[in-house]
């Protein structure tokens, strides 16, 4: 533009173009600094890439296919009246199924899962006799009728051999059963930020086999499939991937080819079920940058699978993490923390070699708070998850999403305690320790095959940094141990097990003789020492496998229990110190010194903090525990009060805040633990001497108002953190993924009439 013609032009002319020129500037600006932004994110490279969590910025993706439908019906059948309907399906073994349907209380639907020969029988609906095919699964759930009635029926579930079709059947007034579906429902990641475009193509799988069920978060391969991302590369890294067919095991091959700018790192074609992991050294001498494709070729029609947790990882030195959590184990009936009998030999062995705290505190009385406060490192008030079933927000990032960062792999298995696989999927493999033939197996089974689970683990925790949880529920209810009278004879109606039917029957302590509460404390003791054989053979697999000198190993428990305490014969979902108390050992060969006991209050909120340090991780901001390296090394650091809360029933919470020895329960007025049968009054406000008084007998509230003062001002300043954000116990209510996953557990059914908690 030439300045004479710029200054002939009226004001407002040249106002309007010194604003266009401005904003081009501006453009130009962004647009620059974008680029900057890009460049510095392509040059610097992460330790630990998952490429499930990357896809938003890949410059290739496949078209995801449709849902995939089974049976759909707006309306059912008026014909045959009267007559039991009968409708087969025929979902994709192995893969996750949902039936979902609108009823009215007039209507009954159920379903029943066929072999192969009986759904070769009944190929087409009819009217269903007597006799009937195949096997009834468990009840659908029923949401709350809607204001003209209609309650949405749901059941979630997945068809593996020998039981690989289903039959639905529909009884009662057949007008008040509409839109009808079955069909494939793969979990999508709780985590992954994705559009709706996208999230078709990421998926939480399983894949089955002798030893459990091991779910991936998987890149979805259906038949030809191209991903293509350009990515920041570390000096030296590896693809790490498992491979995945589609579960069918009668279906055709799928080729598996991954390349780098064009150099082949993988190729493969998988023709059998069941994961592949596969590890890949990054071409030598390759650029700051490199374009990554990885793309599947069908070996026949239909072919399918997953590319399971790719990863781009740097090599690193840093120590392999092995956290072990002993379901429902408290410290008074350890013997490593001075209990009479002996049933934790190899955990006092164990506290020998590494360090003990002996005043360790957690943040929840049910496996579900409690663990997911360990791996968020922040309280129930601020992780949103404060009752069984709250789904943690996709914004809460945990310790195995740190870790993964930084390089580590991510894995956790066993026997873990009714958690649904979805709620797991920050962790890159998920493996629970049971097979489709048998979801009720023994817990001494569980165990070996928790053992052999860990073996291949154990491997690659002594090569490379690994980060691996191992839940055990031995001493969870129902007591099953392996040696019933291990530690005294008994001659009465609980010799071999208190099971689940007797813990719902028998949960008043008035209800069992002196002698009978006696045996329940023994068959308590015996399966700790069923857990802690578990841990033997753990410890004795990671020493084998070479890993234990580079491998830092906490054992603890994600709540204690109450046995024969509060007019209670065995529960644990109260704010009583018996089961916030937990044990604490944490032992690095070489490291840590061993042989210490540390006396200060410590809290399971710690954790995540405190394994990062050890690792030499950058610890995030915004945490609310601290980390307990300065203990660990010998050293100390200021007393700090340690917080906890209980759900009481639906809506009420009891909060707990620990200082010293002393400790505050505060709760509304009236408030109770519903336990069926047993309703146990929770003070409004309780001071207790945990150490004068470990049962809490004696409520010293009244005669120390100003220490109840001083511990209620501390409750008000935890509470001002609470997420606004953060969703409602109620208002998240468990998802059917969860629900059903419970079911098999032995977890729901118990609970509806007032059964087992995790």
């Amino acid at each position: 533009m030439k300045l004479n013609n710029f200054t002939s032009l009226d004001p407002e002319e040249r106002k309007r173009r010194i604003c266009w020129l401005l904003l081009a500037l501006a453009a130009v600006g962004l647009a620059a600094a974008g680029a900057q932004r890009f460049a510095a994110r392509r040059a610097a490279a992460r330790p630990g890439l998952r490429l499930t969590r990357e896809l938003a910025n890949a410059i290739e993706v496949p078209t995801p296919s449709a849902q995939r439908v089974y049976l759909h019906l707006e309306r059912v059948p008026s014909e045959p009246p009267g007559a039991v309907l009968a409708f087969p399906f025929s979902p994709q073994q192995g893969r996750p199924v949902v039936f979902r349907a609108l009823i009215r209380s007039e209507a009954r639907v159920t379903l029943r899962a066929l072999s192969a020969e009986e759904a070769s029988a009944h190929r087409q609906a009819w009217a269903a006799g007597p006799d009937l095919p195949g096997v009834a699964l468990p009840a659908c759930t029923l949401s709350p009728p809607g204001r003209r009635g209609w309650s949405m029926c749901q059941w979630f579930g997945t068809f593996h051999e020998p039981r690989l079709a289903g039959l639905l059947l529909i009884e009662g007034d057949r007008a008040a059963v509409r839109d009808v579906e079955i069909l494939q429902s793969d979990l999508a990641p709780s985590s992954a930020a994705l559009s709706p475009t996208l999230r078709p193509l990421v998926r939480y799988v399983p894949q089955a086999d002798q030893l459990s069920v091991s779910y991936r978060e998987e890149l979805v391969a259906e038949g030809a499939s191209r991903y293509l991302f350009d990515l920041a590369l570390p000096p030296e890294g590896e693809l790490r991937v498992s491979l995945g067919r589609d579960p069918d095991p009668q279906g055709p091959g799928l080729r598996f080819r991954a390349l780098l700018d064009g150099a082949v790192l993988l190729d493969e074609v998988v023709t059998e079920p069941g994961w592949k992991d596969r590890v890949a050294p990054l071409p030598a001498g390759h650029g700051p940058a490199g374009r990554l494709v990885l793309e599947t070729i069908p070996q026949g029609v239909g072919a399918a699978g997953g590319w399971g947790e790719p990863r781009i990882v740097a090599k690193s030195d840093r120590p392999s993490i092995l956290l072990i959590t002993t379901d429902a184990v408290r410290p008074d009936h350890l013997s490593a923390y001075g209990y009479g009998r002996d049933t934790s030999p190899t955990l006092r062995g164990f506290a020998a070699a590494g360090v003990r705290f002996d005043r360790a505190t957690a943040q929840g009385a049910r496996t579900w708070t409690s663990v997911v406060s360990l791996l968020t490192g922040l309280y129930p008030v601020r992780n949103g998850v404060r009752a069984a079933g709250a789904a943690l927000p996709t914004f809460v990032r945990t310790l195995p999403d740190f870790l993964s960062d930084a390089g580590y792999e991510t894995w956790t298995g066993g026997d873990l305690a009714g958690f649904p696989p979805y709620m797991l999927d920050r962790f890159d493999e998920v493996d629970l320790a049971y097979t489709p033939l048998a979801d009720n197996l023994p817990r001494s089974l569980l165990a070996g095959k928790t053992l052999l689970q860990f073996a291949a683990v154990a491997k690659r925790m002594a090569s490379r940094p690994t980060f691996a949880w191992i839940h055990l529920e031995d001493a969870h209810y129902p007591l099953q141990p392996s040696e019933p009278l291990r530690f005294g004879a008994y001659q009465g109606r609980f010799a071999d097990q208190f099971a689940l039917g007797e813990y719902l029957r028998f949960r008043r302590a008035e209800q069992l003789t002196p002698s009978e509460h006696a045996h329940l404390a023994a068959l308590y003791d015996a399966a700790v020492h069923d857990a802690d054989a578990t841990v033997k053979g753990l410890l004795r697999i990671l020493d084998e496998a070479g890993a234990s000198g580079r491998t830092i190993v906490v054992i603890t428990s994600d709540h204690g229990e109450m046995l024969d305490e509060h007019g209670i014969t065995l529960d644990h979902s109260t704010p009583f110190d018996s089961v916030l108390h937990v044990p604490l050992v944490i032992a690095w060969p070489g490291h840590i010194a061993g042989g210490r006991t540390v006396p200060d209050r410590v809290q399971l909120v710690d954790l995540a903090p405190t394994l990062l340090g050890l690792a030499s991780v950058p610890l995030p901001l915004g945490l609310d525990g601290r980390d307990l390296g300065p203990l660990l090394r010998g050293g100390s650091l200021p007393g700090r009060p340690a917080f906890a809360e209980v759900q009481l029933g639906s809506v009420n919470l009891a909060r707990v805040v620990y200082l010293g020895d002393d400790k505050l329960i505060a709760s509304n007025p009236g408030s109770v633990v519903e336990i069926p049968g047993v309703p146990i009054p929770v003070p409004t406000r309780g001071l207790f001497d945990v150490k004068l008084d470990p049962g809490e007998l004696h409520n010293l509230a009244e005669s120390n108002s100003a220490r109840v003062q001083e511990l209620v001002e501390l409750l008000k300043v935890e509470q001002q953190h609470e997420r606004e954000d953060a969703p409602d116990p109620a208002s998240a209510p468990i998802g059917q993924a969860a629900l059903q996953a419970m079911r098999q557990a032995g977890y729901l059914d118990a609970e509806a009439a007032g059964g087992k908690q995790p």
